[in-house]
Parts: structure tokens; sequence; C-alpha cells
């Protein structure tokens, strides 16, 4: 008999020991396969292709290796959250979240733990992860996929071997020094770097901020100096001290952003240093009534040049960004992407407009203006009544003034000018028959429309032409003009007018000096008109910049706004917000409170109103609920002051101010009430939206409230508001509170109203 080894049980396997069986082939053909597959997911740990590759390939081999091991406990419940986020995904992300489920209904039903099933499980789960959707802030979905990965790994680590898990420590080890060594290599130079590009990007803004007031001198130094430092950044970062930091996930996300900003900087610093050596604004001012359009066609090829380097240094910088960015790079980082999209736009501006200029300035061919005077005492929804009229003409960049006059010259008796209303014309303002009292063409709340209808009635007068164009200008408009020219002297007016007193004396004094609506008076202010206009001509004016930052806020609350007739000149207009059209910003709410004088008279001078927004939305529904709250407060006297400024036509006693308020909002009406009786409102339609119309009588001294109560729908999330403003004679005070459940009553926004403004609540 032959003995037996005690020591040897018996094998009954027919495999041989050094061989390998089909469990374990298949288990390492997955393993490799997910690898593969995770190398081109397109996942990008660090920006560095052939880096990411290498790091995905290795993520792709770990997860499914430590599935072979883990708990099925621990599988289900990573598997179960990449199932669920993979629905979100491609449809081929969908199909492996579908094919996930199945296998661990599989796992789970199964009696054993089996290892073909476990890895296969894995392996979909970290592709899911890989391939899955963006979703909540920058950087959330790579927290979640570790998150949901954790117990594969902890359970998997746990239960291997000793053997496995000696190679494992080893391995980990290994890496870790790579990535310890590797990153402190380059941190030094980074935070030295640092330091260098934060101080060029501040220099660069700052250079900016100077270029656009016209400071080119100081412009092109701070511009220098700065690209001195970016230039020095790009050495540091691109030095081998660097090239090892490349290799680490978070760190080469932060070189890489540090070394896209030094690089494009100097690029973005020489050529913004070379257009504010070369094209001067400060030659653009107009002198003895001309604009030298030759030098208005030299500042095209610099500031083209800047637009082009503004934009690749843009579509670089932007393309490293990264949500794994260290506090401070992010922080620059930010301040910098905003300042060059910022500037990206005011360029394509100034560039679209030296381009348009030459022919709104008459260079192909002559080019008339009708100028149009509003007086806001006598409030209409652009504005003002027009009380009177300029005709301005341009030629080869010379500006000239020709026929002024008050606007009842051009007044037609029956048969009335041959009218062809606008959109919603008829219905909203037939009764003010504008093809007869041309004063009125003030009357919508879009300047362009009111320029359109103009521009059908003025060729018909009897010294008509046709125009190009049409300027709206009020006594604040008059005011900062004044602040270019300095002060005016006006024979027959006894006081010189200066930027601090014409408002007043054209809002009131006027009519005390001349008896309201008397001829004198009327000669007077076409008197005004031409001597601001010969200032403007004769005198020697600031620079481009200085007349920007004193008439921009001019056109943003709506006392002076230009249309112009041909399409490429309105559009440039419509584009940088000078035309005061209506315009409704997609998936935004908007309102506009817009006041109508209703007895031909300038009481509004006294009018002031304030209008407070509270809005509810429900983010669960998507529904919202809007009171409006607008009080109106007469400081007119009853007696003490000329007829044809507190006087009326309606047998009410002097002083009482009667307006219609229109309510624009897209939102359907609930409900109104006038100093809280419930009232009715005339519903109306104009943009496409409705208006609310509410007739209000207010005594002297006296204030009366107007409450709407409106429901709708939240356009879109982020809800955002858009409040247009009214050129008034006294601002608006607006409030605007919104609460999204939370109960918060503190403000969004509480100041004056003289501009368009927008308030956004998540």
């Amino acid at each position: 008999m032959t003995a037996v080894n005690p020591r040897r049980p018996h094998s009954l396997s027919t495999t041989p020991r050094w061989g390998l069986d089909a469990s374990t082939v298949t288990v390492t053909t997955i393993i490799a396969a997910s690898g593969i597959a995770a190398a081109f997911s397109g996942s990008s740990p660090t920006g560095h292709r052939s880096v990411d590759i290498v790091w995905c390939a290795l993520i792709g081999i770990l997860i499914p290796l430590l599935a072979v091991r883990a708990r099925r406990v621990a599988m289900l419940t990573s598997g179960g959250v990449a199932s669920v986020i993979g629905f979100g995904g491609d449809p081929a992300t969908i199909i492996m979240s579908i094919g996930l489920l199945g296998l661990l209904l599989a796992i789970a039903a199964s009696p054993r733990r089996i290892r073909r099933l476990m890895v296969v499980a894995g392996a979909l789960t970290i592709q899911i992860l890989l391939r899955g959707p963006s979703y909540g802030f920058i950087g959330l979905p790579t927290i979640v996929a570790i998150a949901t990965v954790l117990p594969v790994c902890i359970s998997g680590w746990r239960m291997a071997r000793a053997p496995e898990r000696r190679v494992g420590r080893w391995a980990v080890a290994m890496v870790a020094a790579v990535v310890l060594l590797a990153g402190l290599s380059s941190v030094g130079v980074a935070i030295r770097a640092r330091a260098d590009v934060q101080h060029a990007a501040d220099e660069a803004i700052e250079g900016l901020r100077l270029l656009r007031t016209g400071d080119t001198d100081q412009a092109t130094a701070k511009f220098q100096s700065s690209s001195a430092r970016f230039s020095s950044a790009s050495g540091s970062l691109d030095s081998f001290a660097t090239w090892p930091g490349q290799l680490v996930p978070v760190v080469a996300q932060n070189l890489r952003t540090l070394q896209a900003a030094s690089s494009s900087g100097v690029t973005l610093t020489l050529s913004a240093a070379a257009t504010a050596s070369t094209a001067d604004y400060r030659a653009l001012a107009m002198s003895s009534g001309r604009i030298d359009l030759a030098k208005v066609a030299s500042l095209e090829g610099p500031v083209e040049d800047s637009l082009g380097a503004i934009t690749s240094a843009l579509e670089a910088i932007g393309a490293t960004g990264s949500p794994w960015l260290a506090p401070p790079v992010g922080s620059a980082y930010s301040r910098l992407i905003d300042e060059l999209s910022s500037t990206r736009l005011q360029a394509q501006n100034a560039l679209e407009g030296i381009r348009v200029a030459p022919a709104l300035l008459g260079a192909d061919a002559p080019k008339r203006y009708f100028v149009s005077f509003g007086h806001p005492g006598e409030s209409r929804n652009a504005g003002g009544f027009i009380g009177a009229y300029a005709i301005l003409d341009a030629n080869a960049g010379r500006l000239s003034l020709g026929d002024a006059g008050p606007i009842d010259e051009l007044y037609r008796r029956p048969p009335l000018y041959r009218f062809d209303p606008p959109v919603d014309w008829e219905s909203r303002y037939g009764s003010y028959v504008v093809n007869h009292n041309i004063g009125d063409h003030s009357v919508s709340p879009s300047w362009p429309v009111d320029a359109s209808v103009i521009a059908q009635l003025y060729p018909q007068t009897p010294a008509g032409t046709p125009l190009d164009g049409a300027i709206y200008a009020d006594p604040a408009a008059l005011a900062g003009f004044l602040s270019l020219t300095g002060p005016i002297t006006v024979p027959g007016i006894a006081q010189k007018l200066t930027n601090t007193n014409v408002e007043e004396y054209l809002l009131r004094g006027q009519y005390i000096e001349f008896e309201g609506s008397s001829a004198e008076r009327k000669d007077a202010l076409e008197d005004v008109a031409r001597a601001m206009f010969d200032a403007l001509t004769s005198r020697p004016l600031p620079n481009l910049a200085k007349v920007a930052s004193t008439l921009g806020p001019l056109f943003e609350a709506g006392h002076l706004q230009v249309t112009a007739f041909e399409p490429r000149a309105e559009t440039f207009l419509d584009d940088i917000d000078l035309s005061g059209r209506w315009s409704i910003e997609p998936g935004a709410d908007y309102l506009s409170v817009r006041s109508t004088n209703l007895m031909a008279n300038k009481i509004d001078t006294y009018l002031t109103r304030t209008i407070d927004v509270q809005t509810q939305v429900d983010e669960q529904t998507g529904t919202l609920r809007s009171t409006i709250h607008i009080e109106l407060r007469n400081d007119a006297p009853a007696e003490g002051l000329p007829p044809y400024l507190i006087g009326n036509g309606w047998d009410l006693p002097n002083g009482t101010n009667r307006t219609l308020v229109s309510v624009y909002s897209p939102h359907q009406l609930q409900s109104v009430s006038v100093n809280g009786v419930p009232s009715g409102a005339r519903v109306q339609s104009e943009f496409g939206g409705p208006v609310y119309g509410v007739v209000a009588e207010i005594p002297p001294k006296s204030t009366v409230t107007i409450d709407l109560e409106l429901v709708g729908t939240v356009p879109s999330w982020p809800y955002r508001l858009r409040v247009l403003p009214q050129a008034m004679a006294n601002p608006d005070h607006l409030t605007i509170r919104i609460d999204n459940g939370t109960g918060s009553s503190r403000p969004l926004f509480d100041g004056t109203l003289n501009r368009t403004v927008v308030v956004k609540r998540r």
C-alpha cells in the first residue's frame, strides 16, 4: 500500500497548480477592461490628457478589484447610488445604470457572493461615476462619486487577505510618496508665482479702469508694469521645478490656471499697452462743432487688436477653470475672468461704435435728427410731454442746429397728418390724436416707438424733411450738458444758467418768470436750446471718457435717449442701452410703473413716487404672488403758483394732481385698491404683455396709495426681477423684497430707481 502524507490533503482539482481557473481569468479580464474603458472616459483629474488617462485607468482598475473582496451590502450601497446618478446622464450611461440595477438584484437574490457579479458591478459603478452628469455646484459630482465608492473601498480593504493588504500598503505608500514629492516641488514655486500673478492682475485691472477714464499715459504705465510681473511669473511656472506637479490632481489645476493667467497676461497687457499708447481717446473731443472722423477711424485697428488679445486671454484662462483651485488662486481667477468678460463686451461695443459713428455723423451723406425736449412736469410714459423741438444736422462730422421752437408750431388742424399707428398704439394711445397733438409723441415707454411716430409726422410739416433718427432730452439731460460746457447766458433770462440751476429753472422757474405759457416764455426756451448748442460746439469739451461718465447715468435713467433709423446703427444703440427701447430679458420677470399726466399742466414737478414690491415665490410649484404698493405724494400747493403749473381744466381744486398710473407686469391682476378701497383697473396690452391702468386724483399736499395684487409663474430659476425706470421730475424710491419661503423681510434693493434694477433670488 502506498503511504499517504497526512500533512498534504489529496487534491481533487484537475487544474495544475501553476494555472489559472476560469473565474480568475474572467475577473482579471473584467478588471483590465474596466481600466481601459475608464482611461477613455473623458474624466479630467489633472487637466492634462495623458496624465488623466493614467489616473482614470488606475481608478478603473482599483474599484472593481476591491469589489471582488467587498461584502454584498457595500456593493449594493455603492452600486445603488451610482445607478441613480447615472439615470441623469447620456443614453450610454443610462443603459449602464439599467444593467447595474439588474446585477444588483441578482447579487441581492443570490444565496452566496459571486465574484464575477461583484466585479462587473464594481466596474459598472466606476464607469457610471466617471461619465455621470453635472449637477449642483462645481465639484459636487466629484465629491459625491468619492462618497459613493467609499463603502466598496472600505469593505474590500477589510476583507482582503493579508498578502493583498501588504501589496496594497506598498502601492499606496509609493503613490503617496510620488504625489507628495511632486506636489512639494511645485507648491513653493506656485506660491511665489501666485503673488506675481495677483499683483499683475491688479495692475492690469487698474490699467483698464484708467483707460476707460481716458488717462492713457497712466494706463500704459500700468499695463507695462503688469506685463513685466506676468512675464516673471510665466518664467517661474514653466521651469523644470513645476513639471512633477502636473502629475498631481488639484496641484495640477492650480499650476495650469496660474500658467495660463501669466502667459495670457503677458500678451494681453502688451496689447493693451500698445492700444493705450496709440489709441488716444482724448483726441475724440468735439472741436468747433466738429468731430474728426479720420481720428475716429484710426482707432479701429488698435481697438480690434486689443479685442483679439482680450478674447484670446479669456479663452485660454477660461479653459483652465476647475472646482479645485485654492482659495487665493480661485478668487484671483474669478475676478480676472469677470473683468476680462466685462472688458471684452466694452471693447466689442467700442469697436462697433467706431465703425458705426462715421455714418451717424454724416460721413457718407448728411444726417438729420429730431430733438424732442421733454418736460417731466407733464409726465408721459417715455418721460415727459414734448414742449419744444430742434433739428440737429450732421455733415461729415460737423454738427449744426437747424429749426427750433415750441412744439405747437408743428400742430396740424384738420385734415390731420397721415399716420400709420405702430402695434398697440391705437388701443393704448389713440385718444391722444398724435397726428394733431405732435407733442404727445412720447406716450409710449419705448423711445424707438415714439421716434417712429415723429419720423412719420415731421416730414409732413411745412418745413419738414425726412429724418435719420430722434433724440429725447429733458431738463436733467440739459443740466448734464452744462456740466460739460460750463454756464450759459441767455438774452431775456435774468439769471445765468448752470448745471446746478437749469433743471429747476426749466421745471418751475420759467413759468413763474414768464407767467405760464406766454409766447415770450416759449421764445426763451428756444433761446436756451440755441445757447446750449452754441456752447457745445464752440467751447473746449472734456475727453470722451469724461463725456461718457457724465451722460451715462442720464441714459440709464431715461433723461437722454437716442435712436437711429438705419438698422445697424439702431442695433448698436440698442445694444449699448442708449436708445431707451423697451426690452424684456428672456427668463426674467419684469415690472415698470409709469405715470401720465391727465390735466395738461406741469404739476408732476411736485409729484414723488415710492414703489414697494413684495413677492413670494414657491420653489415647489413655481408660482409667485406679488404685491405692488405705490405711494403718490403731491407736494403742490393749492395757491401761490401760476395756473400753468398747478391749474387744471377738470373743475378740480388748484393743486390737484390727476394722473394715470400704468403698471407693466406679465402676471395676472387679482385685486387693486386706492387708499385701501377696492377699485377697478383698465386692462390693456402692450409689448406682448398686460398693462394695468389706475386713475388717481391727489389733492394738494396729500398722498394717495395704490395697491395691486398679482399672481403668476416664475419664468425660470434662479428667479430674476427687472424693474425699468421712468424719467420723472423727482426720481422714484424703490424697495424690493422677495421671499422664497424663508420668511426673510430684508430688502434685496432699497434705493433710488435711476436705472434698470435687477435682483435675483434662488
